[in-house]
């Protein structure tokens, strides 16, 4: 067979040496682009998890503070008789725990008439409160609910905290609640980037601060 009559593979080679040359970068570029976008997604999804985190921590300890009271609240409670709920007596021993600055708002216990029977604040008191989605969360059952509300009459932004109290006769709900400002001021620290925004919202889809 003569030499001369086989196809010459240079031309192709030389054209696929071309397009490997223009590919082969584009293919790096793309491929460095990609991990670095999948590293920098996930520098931001661990930094989001991780302020998640933080937020969850600090309403926790905030309710806690408020659940530990309501403890307390709940068992003098019940160890007075109905009546004693509306004592003098009883109104001190709120007063006092009122005055430990761990509640914000002071501290009652309402009837589930709405009718309340004990102010930390307040003494004597017979007041029936208007309605209100934590007394109602209560009626229907709930053994916890927290809401935000303006306080009236002073008109304070806050975070209510209401926990069921059953005793001797009675049955209702405790209530405490702590600066809606002290979750704010906290949210605010700790969103770092201008970007940045934290929230907290409830199980039911409310969004209580942002």
């Amino acid at each position: 067979m003569r030499h001369d009559t086989l196809p010459d593979i240079r031309p192709r080679a030389f054209l696929v040496m071309r397009v490997f040359s223009v590919l082969l970068p584009l293919l790096a570029a793309a491929l460095w682009g990609w991990v670095s976008w999948r590293d920098a997604t996930g520098i931001a999804t661990r930094h989001a998890a991780a302020q998640a985190e933080l937020v969850s921590q600090h309403m926790e300890r905030m309710i806690q503070t408020q659940e530990v009271i309501h403890q307390a609240v709940r068992a003098r409670a019940r160890t007075l008789q109905v009546d004693g709920l509306g004592s003098d007596r009883f109104h001190r021993f709120l007063a006092e725990l009122d005055s430990k600055r761990t509640v914000g708002h002071g501290i009652l216990v309402i009837g589930m008439d709405r009718r309340i029977v004990a102010s930390s604040r307040v003494y004597p008191i017979s007041t029936v409160m208007p309605d209100r989605d934590y007394i109602a969360a209560i009626q229907q059952g709930a053994s916890f609910f927290l809401d935000r509300m303006k306080i009236y009459p002073s008109g304070v932004d806050a975070f209510i905290v209401a926990t069921r109290l059953r005793t001797q006769g009675f049955d209702g709900l405790i209530v405490t609640g702590f600066a809606t400002e002290d979750v704010a001021r906290y949210l605010r620290g700790i969103s770092l980037r201008p970007s940045e925004t934290a929230s907290v919202m409830r199980t039911d889809g409310k969004l209580l601060v942002c």
